[in-house]
């Protein structure tokens, strides 16, 4: 959960009340349940392309408390967030999108989950370009754009993201020392 004490941590700013947050890719839903637990006035949407990780991202929030303040939306990426809402802008776009390298030797316990889960391609950037190029016009002016990725891409996501307009970028390293989360500004 390094990306959401990140995002918790850093000096955000301020964002239009309640904050609106989109969790792209959700997953079991942990970082969308963390900070709408986190940050109690926030209303979160969370997509996912996959019906059963929904499911259980779904279980998880009820467990947690928190299934009344997020919406979970089928679909990939941001399509869903038009399709079904008309959302367009967010203050916050927070992502774990998969970013391993295929081709990488990977603990067992990486292995257990989905391959669409931490499959990011040949060098792992496939889904995080998207992220990061989709994410300009789902960001409003100031908004902020988290994500977590592969120890290697932090010299490449700084490019892309500098190249695309963002500004204020920083890579943070986790509690290893390794390059783990980008932030943006737009």
């Amino acid at each position: 959960m390094f990306l959401v004490q990140a995002v918790l941590d850093f000096p955000l700013a301020t964002p239009s009340l309640p904050p609106v947050i989109f969790d792209i890719g959700t997953g079991s839903g942990c970082i969308a349940i963390a900070l709408a637990r986190s940050l109690p006035n926030s209303i979160v949407y969370a997509t996912d392309i996959s019906q059963k990780a929904l499911k259980v991202a779904k279980q998880n929030a009820f467990l947690h408390g928190v299934f009344d303040r997020i919406r979970f939306l089928h679909g990939d990426l941001f399509q869903p967030l038009t399709t079904h809402y008309s959302l367009l802008t967010t203050d916050l776009i927070v992502s774990n999108p998969p970013y391993i390298p295929a081709g990488r030797s990977l603990p067992p316990e990486v292995l257990k989950e989905p391959r669409i889960a931490w499959n990011g391609g040949w060098k792992g950037c496939q889904i995080v370009e998207r992220m990061v190029r989709e994410s300009w016009d789902r960001l409003k002016p100031g908004g902020w754009l988290a994500l977590e990725m592969d120890c290697t891409h932090g010299l490449w996501i700084s490019a892309l993201m500098k190249r695309l307009g963002y500004r204020e970028i920083q890579v943070l390293k986790d509690w290893s020392g390794l390059d783990r989360v980008a932030l943006a500004r737009k």
